[in-house]
């Protein structure tokens, strides 16, 4: 499964950047006087939302990383062992 790392490693890297620019911008929005600013809430509500999906789906391609990683290195190990077993064992 090394495309699982291609990919998704690939991917992870990008995602990065999007919750730091958010981030940096959340600030700003949340000094408009949420409470008195009917406008300025639901932006809050979906930079904020942005934030954490983004990090559950950095979350979720570290994890799809891990499984890829772990099978192709039970495939390597499941083929070397086949291949180095002894002529006439049983």
């Amino acid at each position: 499964m090394p495309w699982a790392h291609t990919f998704f490693m690939e991917t992870k890297e990008h995602l990065f950047f999007i919750p730091l620019i958010l981030a940096f911008y959340l600030p700003f929005v949340a000094g408009l006087k949420l409470s008195t600013n009917a406008t300025a809430r639901p932006m809050v509500f979906l930079v904020t939302g942005v934030i954490v999906l983004n990090g559950l789906a950095i979350e979720g391609a570290g994890a799809i990383i891990n499984w890829g990683a772990k099978t192709t290195l039970a495939q390597e190990v499941h083929a070397s062992a086949n291949s180095t077993t002894v002529k006439g064992a049983h």
